[in-house]
């Protein structure tokens, strides 16, 4: 009975595991907001119960995103020691692991492009041979949005695309050195790649 109850999943494919995460982060919310103690203390009762931490909804989110979106630390810590994978599929698109939404799931990075590199402030001049872009630089950057909410994007890849997005990326987490680095190598700091400049990004976070 308590197998069937911990597989058993909502219209939505949401899992019992998944659904108290989002309660603990209130939906996901941002700018983060905190459940309680007792909530927290319940995904841990779930999770030790034989809750499988890795198993997602329909449109892929596993119970890591929600925690990495959230940048919900405890939460996420609880999900990796129980062996919550780091890779994913959220909206279908190979790069949308929880590490696309997270500023603290850094070991090791998944997937690792310019636009991750970027807004984890490291050194980006490994993505450039001279001035141009290598191949990594736009490994699996077909994860562009959270949810099915947002609008859909037609990518094109190009270098001045790849260059501005990771503008816009290294800004919402307050990256300073990449931010230039970008900027040197030719992003354009009025683009606007997917929902937002790098300056509405900045205000915003």
């Amino acid at each position: 009975m308590r197998s069937e109850i911990l597989q058993k999943t909502d219209s939505k494919e949401r899992s019992l595991l998944n659904l108290a995460c989002l309660i603990v982060t209130q939906d996901g919310a941002i700018p983060p907001k905190r459940g309680t103690v007792e909530q927290l203390s319940a995904v841990g009762l779930i999770i030790d119960a034989g809750a499988d931490p890795s198993q997602s909804d329909h449109i892929g989110r596993a119970p890591l995103h929600v925690a990495a979106i959230s940048n919900h630390f405890d939460l996420a810590k609880m999900l990796l020691e129980a062996g919550a994978l780091i890779d994913g599929k959220l909206m279908g698109a190979k790069g949308g692991s929880p590490l696309a939404l997270a500023e603290f799931l850094v070991n090791p990075p998944v997937p690792y492009n310019l636009r991750t590199a970027s807004a984890l402030g490291h050194n980006i001049g490994t993505f450039f041979s001279g001035q141009e872009l290598i191949a990594q630089a736009s490994e699996q950057v077909d994860f562009y949005r959270p949810i099915p909410q947002f609008p859909e994007w037609e990518r094109t890849n190009s270098r001045q695309e790849l260059l501005d997005e990771a503008l816009s990326w290294s800004a919402r987490n307050n990256q300073v050195k990449a931010m230039s680095q970008l900027v040197n190598f030719g992003a354009n700091v009025n683009s606007n790649p997917y929902r937002g400049t790098p300056l509405l990004w900045a205000i915003y976070k």
